[in-house]
């Protein structure tokens, strides 16, 4: 297992309220698992959101894998580990001053050998590049995706939508949330890529491609990606996380 990832605040924020975390890779169990987070809130709250939800969601992890145990027991262990990061958001939220309002994404994998399951909540992504070619596997929790997907606006118009920011599913922004859970089976040679929006509003999918196709080790490839968002006008927080079999 290969691993490369970098963040990046971006040229026009005052702070990076993205967050991410990648696990140890244990061998014995050709077991990773790995998670991406972009915060929102006043001030700092999305900052305190964002590294919230990934502590809360690492150490619930941490705390009840079980390594004989079945793919469905993998989901379970996700499904737990979102409401456990969702209570300690929303609970935060609704508590402390200054924190009202704060929520995040949360897009995680669990890779099992050769299968990965993922649980996402939001509009940070989750893509598979196989054999040259890049799907995504997520589907965005936003205002622009449900009028794409009812056919009110095209793709195209998507990308320039003033209200592409706003989604629909968060982690904290209630008492309750509901994860999409998505299951693969990886092949030798498969790259997954974990991202927030600042990546995929800068950088089309074709660039992506693009640059997964150097040759180049894992981080230089998080990095190109980080860069040339940047490049295409960094005006968000950009953080991307790539996985390799």
């Amino acid at each position: 297992m290969e691993v490369g990832s970098y963040t990046d605040i971006g040229k026009q924020r005052n702070l990076n309220e993205d967050d991410y975390y990648v696990s140890d890779y244990v061998s014995r169990l050709e077991a990773i698992y790995a998670m991406v987070a972009d915060g929102m809130g006043g001030h700092a709250a999305g900052e305190v959101a964002s590294s919230m939800a990934i502590h809360v969601a690492c150490d619930y992890i941490e705390a009840n894998f079980e390594e004989d145990k079945g793919a469905k027991a993998i989901e379970e262990l996700l499904k737990g580990a979102v409401l456990s990061a969702n209570n300690a958001v929303f609970s935060s939220a609704v508590t402390k001053d200054g924190l009202s309002g704060m929520g995040t994404t949360l897009t995680m994998c669990f890779i099992f050998g050769k299968n990965l399951t993922a649980a996402h909540i939001g509009d940070s992504r989750m893509y598979l590049f196989r054999q040259g070619k890049l799907s995504q596997l997520t589907k965005d929790h936003s205002l622009v995706s449900e009028l794409v997907e009812k056919g009110s606006i095209t793709k195209y118009e998507a990308l320039k939508h003033p209200q592409k920011n706003v989604i629909t599913r968060a982690v904290g922004s209630s008492a309750e949330v509901t994860a999409d859970i998505i299951n693969c089976e990886l092949k030798e040679g498969d790259i997954i890529l974990l991202c927030t929006d600042g990546l995929t509003n800068e950088v089309t999918e074709s660039e992506i491609i693009e640059i997964l196709k150097e040759k180049n080790v894992l981080m230089g490839h998080a990095q190109s990606l980080v860069f040339r968002a940047l490049d295409n006008g960094g005006r968000d927080n950009i953080t991307a996380v790539l996985l390799k079999i």
